[in-house]
């Protein structure tokens, strides 16, 4: 099964067993794809993108056009070390996996720092 018809299903089950489906967010994790694997989803509209390594989200950042980079919310979605934050706090929109309340109180004064929110 290819992406497309993979999103598709995924989409037909949300219709199916969600009371709420226009609330469901699909977030595509991009743990075994490169920058192309990215501009494959995006082309899909599925535009909330999940990492779970900061190495690979900023070479991913890198290598992806600004109008590309405009489409997308990234999703932190592995475990973060508080050293790293500063290396993401300017392009994730949601961290899923705050593990600890320094390493909040760390994302807070590094988005504080750029003038963001950046939820968790």
């Amino acid at each position: 099964m290819g992406l497309r018809e993979s999103i598709e299903e995924i989409k037909d089950d949300i219709k199916k067993y969600s009371p709420y489906p226009e609330k469901v967010k699909i977030v595509a994790a991009t743990k075994y794809t490169d920058e192309n694997g990215v501009r494959d989803v995006i082309a899909e509209e599925v535009y909330d993108v999940g990492e779970n390594r900061v190495q690979s989200m900023m070479k991913k950042l890198e290598k992806l056009s600004k109008e590309e980079l405009k489409k997308i919310r990234w999703n932190f979605i592995g475990h973060l070390q508080k050293n790293k934050v500063k290396y993401i706090i300017d392009s994730v929109s949601l961290i899923h996996s705050v593990d600890s309340l320094p390493l909040a109180d760390e994302i807070n004064k590094k988005a504080k720092i750029t003038e963001r929110v950046v939820d968790i």
